[in-house]
């Protein structure tokens, strides 16, 4: 049985079909596909069908607006619900939840629609966003309260990327050319591996590492919610050039003590999950292999590493640009959305964590970066009190 209907809904000259990612045609998906190849910005593997179908079959709750003007599909927009009582008063969430590191429509250049007229074209009350790319203002949906993400830019290359931080963050790279040297002389090797296929021990190493990290620092468990982990096994199994996980691994002297779990897009990877062996955390396993990744990545496809919002000390060292990532809520208007966006905010309120649950910097994340805000207002409250896009 299908999880919904094609339902043709209009907002001005454009108008939307709202279905379950698997009800997409071939030539739906190789539209989504071509408006990923046409805008860096969209090049992440959260923001492909893949990701959304994969999505649905652990969530069960995804659809995809696929939106028209006249004949012709023009962009697509995916979201989910938490759960029945979200569904049964339209209140959606991006897709993946905590898993995702960026939200937002695939859209063409040129594309406009305000945030109002989206929520009602995907027959939404209202949606609580976040991890929007601040190039979603050009389609009309900007935000606020946008978080530093930085990149990793090695389309010049390894070599032209050291020079760079050798200039900009010349104690940085002196610093961690002295950590290589002294663990070669110490341990005899540091070996790198970038895996496309993913050994399910290393797999479950990483996740229990992770776990490890979480209880450490006093967070809440991602994969505590046993559909997380599942979401990471389906992306396994069905890999695509859109979404593909890729496994980095850093042995010293034979023994792995450093980990990274990736989402790959064509040549842009998604830092995702960082995870290391505390008996090695002398050895800073987290700062030597992002440092191995670096060099490898374009010896496997890779020009750009996108580390994901939070501004920790590892990701600045590395980082040779960034950009913002905002949340916003948006609603349909009129009362429906005023209740819509009150829910919200108690919601929030009564959430048992209103942390960033995943970042972290492999051995330098002591949870500062999960600190929930200091004035103890929702993102809907901030919404509240600021003009503009994100807060309609």
């Amino acid at each position: 049985m299908k999880l919904s209907m094609r339902l043709g809904v209009s907002a001005n000259d454009l108008s939307a079909d709202v279905v379950a990612p698997s009800e997409l045609g071939p030539t739906e998906i190789g539209r989504w596909h071509a408006l990923m190849d046409g805008n860096p910005a969209l090049r992440s593997a959260f923001l492909s069908p893949e990701f959304a179908a994969a999505c649905e079959q652990v969530y069960g709750r995804v659809r995809v607006a696929i939106l028209h003007r006249g004949g012709d599909v023009v962009a697509f927009f995916p979201f989910q619900f938490a759960d029945l009582p979200a569904q049964t008063l339209k209140l959606a969430q991006r897709i993946g939840e905590e898993m995702s590191d960026a939200a937002g429509i695939v859209a063409p250049a040129g594309f406009v629609v305000s945030s109002p007229a989206l929520m009602r074209l995907c027959r939404l009350s209202a949606m609580f966003i976040s991890h929007v790319h601040e190039s979603q203002s050009d389609f009309g949906l900007a935000c606020n309260d946008g978080a530093v993400s930085p990149t990793v830019d090695l389309s010049a290359g390894a070599d032209a990327y050291f020079c760079e931080r050798k200039k900009t963050r010349s104690k940085f790279v002196s610093n961690a050319l002295r950590l290589h040297r002294s663990l070669h002389r110490k341990y005899g090797s540091v070996e790198f591996t970038f895996a496309a296929v993913i050994d399910s021990h290393n797999l479950d190493t990483l996740i229990d590492l992770k776990r490890a990290q979480y209880r450490r620092t006093e967070v809440p468990d991602v994969f505590g919610r046993p559909e997380r982990r599942a979401l990471i096994e389906r992306l396994v199994a069905t890999p695509s050039p859109y979404c593909a996980p890729v496994l980095n691994l850093v042995a010293i002297a034979g023994e792995p003590a450093g980990y990274h779990l990736g989402l790959r897009c064509g040549s842009t990877l998604g830092y995702w999950f960082p995870a290391y062996e505390t008996r090695w955390a002398a050895a800073s396993p987290g700062r030597v292999l992002l440092w191995k990744l670096v060099e490898e990545a374009r010896a496997n496809g890779i020009d750009f590493i996108d580390l994901g919002a939070g501004d920790g000390q590892v990701k600045r060292q590395f980082a040779n640009g960034a950009y913002k990532a905002g949340k916003a809520v948006w609603t349909s208007g009129g009362l429906a959305g005023l209740a819509a966006r009150s829910y919200l905010s108690l919601q929030w309120r009564l959430s048992p964590s209103r942390a960033n649950q995943r970042d972290g910097d492999g051995e330098k994340n002591n949870g500062e970066e999960n600190a929930p805000d200091a004035q103890e207002k929702s993102p809907i409250e901030r919404a509240n009190a600021t003009q503009g896009p994100a807060s309609t």
